[in-house]
């Protein structure tokens, strides 16, 4: 959508982060409007999990996480890539997530940011933004 103000083109685009990539998911944001996703880096095709009561809407975090999830499987991530773009969905973004050692400066924190430093360098292949911590 573009938008002119008396002024320069504004780019207007719609975009939502994905809890899933169940079909029911997809085709939702899809038929609304939605151009663009942050991509889950987890295959999950059941539309609607992670304890929300509002299925096409992912849980706020309350606090910082615990350990730093595992490095991110290049394969999986190309695969939720190609399964959301056959949606017609621009996979904008992968959610880095940082780990409460790391925020808080706790022990294992630097173990923690070489998983990070290897998720920045595997986001920047299969996503066409990067990340959004």
């Amino acid at each position: 959508m573009q938008l002119c103000l008396n002024g320069p083109i504004l780019m207007i685009k719609i975009g939502k982060g994905l809890g899933d990539i169940a079909e029911t998911t997809l085709r939702f944001f899809k038929q609304i409007g939605v151009e663009e996703v942050s991509m889950p880096t987890q295959w999950n095709e059941n539309a609607g999990t992670g304890g929300t009561t509002r299925p096409f809407v992912p849980p706020t975090q309350t606090g910082p996480r615990g350990r730093q999830s595992p490095i991110w499987d290049e394969d999986l991530l190309m695969r939720i890539r190609d399964r959301i773009e056959s949606f017609g969905l621009i996979p904008r973004e992968a959610r880095l997530g940082l780990s409460g050692n790391i925020l808080l400066g706790k022990d294992g924190r630097d173990e923690d940011l070489e998983v990070v430093k290897a998720n920045i360098e595997i986001a920047e292949k299969h996503t066409t933004s990067g990340l959004d911590l």
